[in-house]
């Protein structure tokens, strides 16, 4: 385009287009709906780990009393299946004994850190042990414990 076609085409241009085009335009402030909304998910990710911090944990396990260690003041933690075996078979060995028909049972006990039931016996007759072993179905939940003979004359 020469000069003169361009001055030509210039001047044809309306007025009120220019004082248009010199017009400062309003400028608005637009969010993006995804910016908040990211914004609000990293908000709520962040509250929730605060909150799963300052929540004090609860560990899977019952304390549980039973007639027997009422009256010892033994309070057992179960904490998971084998443990519930466990205070199942001491249980019925203890009312076994309440009922005579384990008499020579001296003592039944669950440690905490056990997964045996220690208990003491005052006989060495295999025939009534096995008796006793019966009531472990597994038969790795009963150690036997013989208690000490007293020594006459001392």
């Amino acid at each position: 385009m020469r000069n003169t076609n361009l001055f030509e085409a210039i001047g044809e241009i309306d007025d009120k287009k220019i004082a248009d085009a010199l017009a400062p335009v309003p400028i608005t402030k637009r969010y993006n709906w995804v910016k908040i909304a990211s914004f609000a998910a990293c908000f709520m990710v962040i509250i929730g780990g605060v909150i799963y911090g300052l929540v004090p944990k609860q560990e899977n396990s019952a304390k549980i009393v039973t007639p027997e260690s009422a009256e010892t003041g033994e309070v057992v933690e179960s904490s998971n299946v084998e443990q519930k075996k466990l205070l199942k078979i001491k249980e019925k060995i203890s009312a076994a004994k309440r009922d005579g028909e384990l008499s020579f049972v001296e003592s039944v006990k669950l440690h905490n850190n056990s997964q045996k039931l220690r208990i003491t016996v005052n006989t060495q007759d295999e025939e009534v042990l096995k008796n006793l072993l019966a009531y472990d179905e597994n038969g790795d939940h009963i150690e036997i414990e013989f208690a000490e003979e007293e020594t006459e004359g001392e």
